[in-house]
């Protein structure tokens, strides 16, 4: 039988998480302008999702790293950010 993950074992997983989803940020700095271009195509369903997905990844990124030490878990909220791009489609 395994034992359970103790506290401090689940605050250095969360922060291993959180210190990914902030080094992620680094290339979005120069991807997030570029979103626009996914309407060269003209606006679409994809389009938007595509774009909001991209513009919002900071906006979760901080929410994670503020509420992280009272709900772990939310760690996993850029998670959302990143399915939007592959359900965008483009």
């Amino acid at each position: 039988m395994e034992k359970p993950i103790t506290a401090e074992e689940a605050d250095w997983a969360t922060l291993f998480v959180f210190v990914l989803w902030l080094l992620l940020l680094v290339p979005w700095f120069m991807i997030a302008p570029l979103a626009a271009m996914a309407f060269d195509p003209g606006p679409s369903l994809g389009a938007y999702a595509f774009v909001f997905s991209t513009w919002t990844y900071p906006i979760s990124v901080g929410l994670a790293g503020i509420f992280r030490r009272k709900a772990p878990l939310i760690v996993l909220l850029p998670c959302l950010n990143v399915a939007g791009y592959f359900l965008a489609g483009n």
